[in-house]
């Protein structure tokens, strides 16, 4: 025989208030991560100025040179 499970309104209440709790967390935790990734996203694009750039110089210099 299985025992009967009652849903009162402070049970609805705590998952509500749980859900919301944990709503609430996963989204702080995706928006570091997002910002984690666009601070990453900067730096290459960073990284990738400057490789243009020495190679820019790269080509001036080896013409210099021979």
């Amino acid at each position: 025989m299985q025992r009967k499970a009652y849903a009162t309104p402070k049970n609805y209440l705590d998952f509500i208030h749980t859900f919301i709790h944990l709503y609430k967390q996963k989204k702080e935790d995706l928006s570091k991560q997002a910002e984690r990734l666009n601070a990453g996203i900067i730096r290459i694009d960073e990284a990738s100025v400057l490789i243009q750039e020495m190679d820019k110089k790269l080509e001036i210099q080896r013409k210099e040179l021979g």
